[in-house]
């Protein structure tokens, strides 16, 4: 039984196409850790990239983003996502011909080696149109941002996604006209917590940008930091505070991703 996650959409995707954007379905995502046993052998990625493929077909959509979290740590289930990757290329390919369409085939993928250690280079270049990088989820044991595209200089961690990008495009050879930068619409709230210091498990928040600054009022101090551009938002008496991406931090990161010739920016997620 399909849950219903809104999909498909038909309106959705006639609206889409309507105003040139193209529509496609993304499968998996964090907490959703099914692919190792999907892709574990030939008849089980036979079958999902059979079935996924006409269920682009018969909704008209445009391609696959496949959202395989976390990523492969193993040799073993590294050839098994590259097959898949593989064989969904294939598949859309051949269904493009029937078309006389281009279908899209992207993923998600935290930038760095350590996320694509297991995986083939050469299947992620031959075979992807873009690759969805999540820069953010950084520095999850300290009090401070998630989000760092360049280090503040009080961050112990000395958190900069610059590092995994490189590796993205030096070692990989992702071009990086096929990267896109993932920016996120979430931030993080303590309270009776000191910046960039370990911090109690109840007195952190993950929450959407809409949520937390719905908290903001009167009194309420705005900090930025120049490198990272990260808004901290502090309470009047200190003892609480929020760190996340805000208009112009989003500003700041969009126009450093189009100076260094990425393909663009994407944001998760809409409804935060």
């Amino acid at each position: 039984e399909q849950p219903d996650w809104g999909m498909p959409s038909a309106e959705l995707v006639r609206l889409a196409h309507r105003h040139g954007c193209r529509i496609i379905v993304s499968l998996g995502g964090g907490g959703y850790d099914v692919f190792p046993a999907i892709a574990a052998t030939d008849e089980g990625r036979r079958q999902f990239v059979q079935r996924v493929v006409e269920f682009v077909r018969i909704h008209d959509y445009d391609g696959v983003d496949l959202d395989w979290e976390p990523p492969p740590v193993d040799p073993a289930t590294g050839e098994h996502w590259s097959a898949l990757i593989r064989q969904f290329r294939r598949a859309l390919d051949d269904l493009g011909r029937t078309q006389s369409r281009r279908y899209y085939l992207t993923t998600a993928l935290p930038p760095g080696e350590w996320a694509v250690r297991r995986l083939d280079y050469r299947t992620m270049r031959e075979c992807l149109d873009y690759l969805n990088l999540m820069c953010y989820d950084y520095n999850c044991d300290l009090a401070g941002y998630q989000a760092p595209l360049l280090p503040d200089p009080a961050d112990p961690t000395g958190s900069d996604l610059r590092n995994g990008l490189r590796f993205i495009t030096e070692t990989v050879g992702m071009p990086k006209e096929k990267l896109l930068i993932g920016i996120p619409f979430y931030g993080h709230r303590f309270s009776d917590s000191e910046k960039y210091r370990k911090y109690r498990p109840e007195n952190h928040r993950i929450a959407g940008f809409n949520q937390l600054s719905a908290e903001w009022s009167d009194g309420w101090r705005l900090e930025r930091e120049p490198a990272s551009g990260a808004a901290w938002h502090y309470s009047p008496d200190r003892r609480i505070f929020t760190v996340c991406d805000d208009a112009e931090t989003v500003k700041h990161k969009t126009a450093w991703a189009k100076a260094q010739g990425y393909g663009g920016v994407f944001c998760w997620a809409m409804a935060h």
